[in-house]
């Protein structure tokens, strides 16, 4: 079976009803596993949403900036084998798959009007995290 994979800076999941927003477009989409920008959520997590599908995340302490998450439809969240949310930029999620599992890094990158800092710091955390993710 194919996976049909996508990405959305859905600007924020602070609104009342954007996680049943956001599982009826990926439905419509035929989108299986979805990687999610400026999720805006505090902390790190994962949850059921009442229609099935699974949902990871990762933010900082406070809520209301930046932030990563994976939407996973429900036919093939039972792949899940884990998750790392690295910061609130970069979140890595195994599946299991064949012939072999599969690795995906979810990125929020910092934009040009960034610290220089920031940015090389967010590009630091990538690199380790694309070594460490199993091969």
């Amino acid at each position: 079976k194919k996976l049909r994979l996508g990405t959305w800076n859905v600007g924020s999941m602070l609104q009342l009803g954007k996680v049943q927003l956001l599982g009826r477009e990926m439905e419509r989409l035929g989108v299986d596993i979805c990687g999610l920008g400026e999720f805006r959520w505090k902390d790190q997590g994962h949850f059921t949403t009442l229609d099935g599908h699974t949902i990871m995340y990762s933010g900082k302490p406070n809520q209301g900036l930046s932030g990563v998450g994976v939407w996973v439809h429900k036919r093939v969240a039972g792949a899940i084998i884990g998750y790392e949310p690295v910061n609130d930029r970069i979140m890595v999620i195994r599946l299991h798959a064949k012939p072999r599992n599969i690795s995906l890094i979810q990125v929020y990158g910092p934009t040009t009007t960034a610290q220089p800092e920031e940015i090389d710091d967010f590009y630091h955390e990538l690199s380790k995290a694309v070594k460490e993710a199993p091969k």
